[in-house]
């Protein structure tokens, strides 16, 4: 037990010494991305594309990119999820300009010391094939960090509601509607 604790003690150490977070290489970037989100469709319709989550990728590192799943309450519905650069454009960054296949993708900083240009972003769009509310709340993302084991993380952060021809005090009216 005694061994246990200190091998505890040495790995909260070395996180510390090191800066690595548990939650690397996803990114908390503060408001708007962590707030909720509400997106009125149509049936059969894609909702607009909306950013869902950022990837800081720090100099020197390589992030192979595995897979994405979206998680929430999304029966009857199909989520689209794509990766985009971070891009600037005079004095300010956009990102979710330039869709990419999140799969297979290997993301690597631009910039040997931190920039937003060496961050990524994850998008999303969702198509419903019946009226509802439809709410994504995470996005599972499994990943390499510099050729090592399979990771999985969570993006969390950003709550996603898109209501499907269902207009409510908690929902805008739909395009039309």
């Amino acid at each position: 037990m005694a061994i246990l604790v200190l091998f505890a003690a040495a790995l909260c150490a070395a996180c510390a010494l090191t800066g690595a977070d548990s939650s690397y290489p996803f990114v908390d970037v503060g408001s708007p991305y962590t707030t909720s989100k509400i997106t009125p469709a149509t049936v059969g319709q894609p909702s607009g594309v909306q950013q869902l989550a950022d990837i800081a990728v720090n100099p020197g590192d390589v992030i192979d990119l595995l897979s994405a799943t979206p998680e929430g309450s999304l029966a009857g519905a199909t989520v689209q999820l794509w990766l985009s650069p971070t891009v600037r454009g005079g004095s300010t960054f956009y990102c979710g300009q330039y869709h990419e296949q999140i799969a297979g993708a290997q993301l690597s900083a631009v910039y040997a010391s931190p920039s937003p240009e060496n961050d990524f972003c994850i998008v999303g769009q969702i198509t419903a094939s019946t009226a509802g509310v439809y709410t994504l709340n995470n996005i599972r993302v499994q990943y390499r960090l510099n050729g090592g084991d399979v990771r999985t993380g969570e993006t969390g952060g950003t709550v996603w509601t898109v209501c499907v021809d269902t207009p409510s005090p908690a929902c805008p009216t739909p395009p039309g509607g």
